[in-house]
């Protein structure tokens, strides 16, 4: 009397024929099919339930072949999502990771069922050998088909490859990453890891979790982080989440000084957060040493309500010593008692320099004290030396705003002989 049948074996050989076509003559090589296999044929072909009984030669390389056929055909993801969400209907949540440690040994091309033997990183990025799937490959495919309350364990054994924290921002955004934040930064590190989402968007995120992060990475280090990532406003936005009142200046100071040329960093409303902050906390005069020695001194002038109370000739030295005389000269009209000298060395300053716009601001200023005769005449002969032969009209043209418009009007004439 024979043995009975190996019924695995059968049901193994019914798979893999509608699977594969005959073999090419000239190749050797099946045509692979793309074709569904219900939920009881993938448990079998998983061995899901239970090993595949063989023949007692190992395992049969046609188990193998099959699955990297359904990679092939791109069926291997049905296949991940319709074995989880079987999985999720179990009972035993032990015998589930079992399950779950051979499925991802099936997905690697490992042919050893040990329980935690998941793919190792592979540096190189070359597949796996059995279905050309690199161990990226298999963590992307396993994150985009398995409901989430599986990723923790995913990403638990997943090696946390920059490449796999890039699938996560990429395919799930920050807030998978965050959602995960103990299973990723465990290996990964908490700083790595807060930098990660801050270069790559996920700025509202960490805010979001701010207390959380704080705590592991620490203010100064979260502070840097956004500085360096053109992201200082939310540190200006958010002072009183970072740090006490009597800090405030010196992170300011701080950020301000990091500023780009284009004054990206910085914009309009985090200067206006800045003139909100109680003046118990920053004064009037320090906001001002704030703004001027950091290259803010075109907002002086846009909170003159503020800053007119301030000496207004140290003002003026203050914007020339830190170049933005040309602020001064443009809105000369909202001064009320500079000093001759001081006009001079703004103007000085604004000819000799050739500050940006300079005939413009002188233009401006020319004009807004017209028939008051204010301007010395020593000013008037530093104007004469340095202007082109266009600013020269504007002194023409409002020689009434000199102390002595006859001597201007001589300074003019010799100038023109030259």
């Amino acid at each position: 009397m024979g043995s009975p049948p190996n019924t695995d074996m059968i049901k193994l050989t019914e798979i893999y024929n509608k699977s594969f076509g005959p073999k090419d003559k000239k190749t050797g090589e099946r045509e692979c099919f793309k074709i569904d296999l219900s939920l009881e044929e993938l448990r079998f072909i998983y061995a899901l339930d239970k090993p595949i009984e063989g023949f007692g030669n190992g395992d049969d390389p046609r188990i193998y072949e099959i699955i990297k056929g359904r990679g092939v055909t791109s069926l291997i993801q049905e296949d991940v999502a319709m074995i989880f969400h079987y999985f999720g209907k179990q009972d035993v949540a032990d015998d589930k990771y079992d399950k779950y440690d051979y499925l991802t040994d099936l997905l690697a091309g490992r042919k050893t069922k040990g329980n935690n033997n998941y793919p190792e990183p592979r540096d190189d990025g070359e597949p796996y050998e059995e279905n050309g799937l690199t161990h990226t490959g298999i963590v992307k495919l396993l994150l985009e088909c398995v409901p989430r309350e599986y990723w923790k364990d995913i990403l638990k054994h997943s090696g946390h490859s920059q490449a796999v924290l890039d699938i996560l921002m990429e395919q799930h955004g920050a807030d998978a990453i965050m959602a995960n934040w103990e299973e990723v930064s465990t290996d990964v590190g908490v700083d790595k890891l807060t930098k990660f989402l801050i270069e790559h968007g996920g700025g509202d995120t960490v805010m979001a979790n701010l207390e959380k992060i704080r705590a592991k990475v620490g203010v100064d280090r979260l502070t840097t982080l956004f500085i360096d990532n053109r992201e200082s406003w939310r540190i200006i936005s958010n002072l009183e989440k970072f740090y006490k009142p009597a800090e405030y200046y010196s992170i300011i100071e701080r950020v301000l000084k990091h500023h780009d040329a284009n004054g990206c960093l910085v914009g309009d409303r985090s200067i206006e957060i800045i003139m909100k902050i109680d003046e118990s906390i920053i004064s009037i005069p320090n906001k001002a040493k704030l703004l001027i020695e950091n290259h803010f001194g075109n907002y002086i002038f846009r909170y003159w309500d503020k800053f007119k109370i301030l000496d207004q000739n140290k003002l003026v030295k203050s914007l020339v010593e830190h170049e933005a005389g040309f602020d001064a000269a443009y809105n000369m009209a909202k001064f009320d008692h500079l000093n001759n000298d001081v006009i001079q060395l703004l103007f000085t300053d604004l000819v000799v320099n050739k500050r940006r716009n300079y005939n413009g601001s002188i233009q401006t200023y020319l004009y807004s004290v017209s028939n008051k005769h204010v301007i010395k005449t020593q000013t008037a002969k530093i104007l004469v030396d340095g202007l082109n032969e266009f600013a020269l009209r504007y002194i023409e043209r409002y020689l009434d705003s000199f102390e002595h418009p006859l001597e201007v009007r001589k300074l003019l004439e010799e100038k023109q002989k030259i």
